[in-house]
């Protein structure tokens, strides 16, 4: 296949599947999302509007608004190329381009758009290689500290703005709230960083069963009080109650969760339960340290020995 060139900065092109859309290449957002976006209709009504009336649809904006999936723009358009593909132009220059001559260039990139290279499918497993070797590496010391590695492991391997990780252990719950660095730089723990919702929130969706995808979001509920414009929520471990994952991708940064961050956050919240049971653990060792220094019966063995003295 050639070059892909095209009157705008990202070109997304869609796949008909029987049930709804897979993106399989393009140029920016498109090639770098490419096999790891999945549309329904019923989630995306611009798509929708497309696909049923067969005309281009077009997307004005002063800020970024929601496009299709993962995908935001000030400007956008989406056009339907025959019953089996539709590709979505995006980015200022779009509104320069007449509807006739995006629908020729439609008709090409849907043509010319091939599977995805073997290179590309290594590499997004590779993304989720190296956020399980840092996470899986870490060792737990205390729960606080171990939720604030969660959160910032995760939020950097999704790109995300904002993290926040919520356990409970023992009547109590730990909630960390980590806010990342520009350009996914250095995580600081933010503990001022808790919108008036978060608790109740973070709470609720550790007894979820699964993960809960939000492409665009209100203002409510309040997780962080840093306003986000899409969340991706998962319950930590399949024990119902331990804790709950919370990630988000804040304004000035629009963008959304394509499958393979749906795949690697499940990925991060399942081993997640490990780290946080050792912490857990640890913390419960520690405190009854004291009592076990002075109560030495407390340490004898099931035999009534001591530990670490040898039966006759």
């Amino acid at each position: 296949m050639g070059p892909v060139t095209a009157p705008a900065e990202d070109v997304l092109v869609f796949e008909w599947q029987p049930d709804g859309f897979k993106l399989v290449g393009g140029k920016g957002r498109g090639a770098g999302w490419a096999d790891i976006v999945e549309l329904r209709l019923v989630d995306n009504p611009a798509v929708a509007q497309a696909w049923k009336r067969a005309v281009p649809v077009r997307i004005t904006s002063t800020t970024p608004t929601h496009v299709a999936g993962p995908y935001w723009a000030t400007d956008a358009v989406l056009v339907p190329v025959g019953h089996a593909h539709l590709v979505v132009f995006g980015g200022p220059s779009v509104r320069k381009v007449s509807e006739t001559a995006l629908v020729g260039e439609a008709a090409r990139m849907a043509a010319e758009t091939g599977t995805v290279s073997a290179e590309k499918l290594l590499s997004d497993d590779l993304e989720l290689v190296q956020a399980m070797r840092e996470l899986a590496t870490y060792e737990p010391t205390n729960v606080r500290e171990t939720a604030r590695h969660i959160a910032t492991v995760a939020a950097r391997a999704l790109s995300c703005d904002v993290a926040a990780v919520r356990v409970q252990s023992g009547g109590h719950a730990t909630l960390e709230i980590v806010r990342m660095g520009p350009s996914g730089g250095q995580s600081e723990a933010d503990p001022h960083g808790a919108g008036r919702d978060a608790g109740e929130f973070m709470q609720a969706a550790a007894s979820m069963s699964d993960p809960m995808v939000e492409q665009t979001v209100g203002p409510d509920p309040e997780v962080w009080k840093q306003h986000v414009v899409s969340r991706m929520t998962l319950p930590i471990g399949p024990e119902l109650d331990l804790g709950a994952l919370a990630l988000g991708h804040a304004e000035g940064h629009e963008r959304g969760f394509t499958s393979l961050c749906q795949r690697i956050g499940r990925a991060l919240a399942e081993s997640a339960e490990q780290l946080l049971n050792q912490a857990i653990a640890y913390e419960q060792l520690e405190a009854e340290r004291p009592s076990f220094q002075r109560d030495p019966d407390r340490s004898a063995d099931r035999h009534g020995q001591p530990r670490g003295v040898a039966g006759s």
